[in-house]
């Protein structure tokens, strides 16, 4: 992520994650990805990208605080499901590139959870 300016700045694509750590690895892992969200969302798109996304997750873990501090309701047991999620991606980074539900049940949540708060 950090070997060039260019792939620091602007990633090298999600597609080009696998290629990246063939050529880093001197070709010793081949067909292998991150298995880690934020290392994922570095390598693919550029350190500015994960700095945004972990800029969005903070505000999304603040509306989840602000819900649990403003009211009770039996919907805000999503919110450790979010959470959850995401940990749960820390050790496979599967929510952004590749289609899995769990991608899809996570951004649900994250929407629901920024259109209860306001």
């Amino acid at each position: 992520m950090v070997s060039s300016a260019q792939r620091f700045f602007t990633g090298v694509t999600p597609s080009g994650v696998v290629s990246l750590i063939s050529l880093m690895s001197d070709g010793q892992i081949k067909n292998m990805y991150t298995h880690n969200e934020l290392l994922e969302i570095g390598c693919a798109l550029g350190v500015p990208a994960l700095c945004a996304f972990i800029a969005w997750f903070i505000q999304i873990l603040k509306n989840c605080f602000a819900l649990l501090q403003k009211t009770w309701d039996y919907s805000l047991i999503l919110i450790p499901v979010i959470i959850a999620l995401f940990i749960a991606n820390m050790l496979e980074a599967t929510l952004l590139f590749y289609e899995f539900i769990t991608g899809h049940v996570f951004f649900l949540i994250c929407g629901w959870i920024c259109g209860k708060a306001e």
